[in-house]
């Protein structure tokens, strides 16, 4: 008699958990339902009439990459794949760790293990790697598994192409030449794995328009500041700083248009390949130029500088974003919007977080969670 009743009790709470399970997956896809219906979502306010901005992809996203060659990197649930611009994965979600594809290749993680992937999802080089970088000129630095790690240059096959000496790291080839550092030395090397420059500076910056930014000396009151110059690919210095400057930006000292952020006493201003002043250190922050345009820092606002060092888009900005698809991202009072190149905002400040357009698509947040607007010209009537 016990045994039947322990024996229906057990058929009563499975079917009970069956049923909660059923309950519970029915609420949470029409939870999911609900919040990725894009007509849901609130209207985009848009201030240009020739413009259509639109819910491309409802947010529902953790995490996101941005779109390059019709894809993206999405994450839900702490797992990562690939989507398309209809928010659909075309490929599945799988991976711990995904990144941008480059040159047909994108770098995954996949069981604590980095490898590739092709576009279509599939493995082209097993993960196998505790650390990797993206392709760059058809090579990419990977850390071998083994301690203590060493790095080596792969082809897209995979194959080992040369090693790095124990304690040296590199990250990509630019223009030919990759940096490289070995305790605390930096230097260059070119594809075949010989040193093209020996490390002897104290940090490096890829060659940019000729030039590449390094350290020549250290400050004895902080490390991170020191002399800096400008040397050819000869190893040759062409420009030395007269002044200590520390270079905190990733990109910041890259020559770009012609000129080249420099530093001093806190202040940012531009130089010219002679090494002349040609902008004044007068700024908080700078960046540097593109299409004629830099973002600099002044009296906590942001704006936009042409090559005069004049304003072209006066500092009203909270922050701001460097122009892509002929807008940029810009915030105004805890809220960020598009401007155009007037300054004015076209698309209304309404996002929390935002990032630029890509394809004419943009990531913006919403509700916590991360979806992807649209915009087009309206079609004339």
């Amino acid at each position: 008699m016990s045994a039947t009743i322990a024996k229906f009790k057990f058929v009563i709470m499975f079917v009970l958990a069956l049923l909660l399970t059923s309950i519970l997956s029915l609420a949470i896809q029409l939870s999911q339902t609900s919040n990725e219906d894009p007509d849901a979502l609130p209207p985009i306010v848009v201030n240009d009439p020739n413009l259509q901005v639109e819910w491309a992809i409802a947010p529902r996203f953790d995490s996101f990459g941005s779109f390059k060659d019709g894809i993206a990197g999405a994450s839900r649930y702490d797992e990562s794949g690939y989507i398309n611009q209809q928010g659909e994965f075309v490929i599945p979600l799988q991976f711990e760790d995904t990144s941008q594809f480059r040159e047909g290749l994108a770098r995954v993680k996949l069981n604590g293990k980095y490898g590739y992937i092709d576009k279509n999802g599939e493995i082209v080089i097993e993960p196998q790697f505790s650390k990797a970088h993206h392709f760059s000129e058809g090579i990419a630095f990977v850390a071998l598994d083994r301690e203590p790690p060493i790095y080596a240059a792969i082809d897209k096959n995979g194959q080992i192409l040369f090693k790095l000496p124990p304690r040296a790291k590199a990250e990509k080839f630019v223009q030919g030449w990759a940096v490289v550092e070995r305790d605390y030395q930096w230097g260059y090397l070119d594809k075949s794995g010989k040193l093209a420059i020996v490390p002897r500076f104290h940090a490096a910056r890829d060659f940019s328009e000729g030039l590449a930014a390094v350290k020549l000396t250290k400050s004895l009151k902080n490390s991170n500041w020191g002399h800096w110059g400008f040397i050819d690919r000869a190893g040759h210095e062409v420009i030395k700083l007269p002044f200590e400057s520390v270079l905190i930006a990733p990109d910041a000292a890259d020559f770009s248009e012609g000129l080249a952020v420099v530093r001093r006493d806190e202040k940012y201003g531009y130089i010219d390949k002679s090494g002349k002043v040609v902008i004044p250190i007068q700024f908080d922050v700078a960046y540097k130029f593109k299409g004629g345009l830099a973002i600099v820092r002044q009296h906590g606002k942001s704006g936009y500088i042409d090559q005069t060092g004049k304003f072209a888009i006066p500092p009203k900005f909270d922050w701001a974003y460097e122009f892509t698809d002929g807008l940029a991202g810009a915030g105004l009072d805890g809220k960020g919007g598009y401007i155009n190149k007037k300054g004015e905002f076209v698309i209304a400040p309404q996002f929390d977080v935002l990032f630029n357009f890509r394809e004419d698509l943009a990531a913006v947040q919403y509700k916590g969670k991360f979806g992807y607007i649209r915009k087009s010209s309206k079609p004339e009537s």
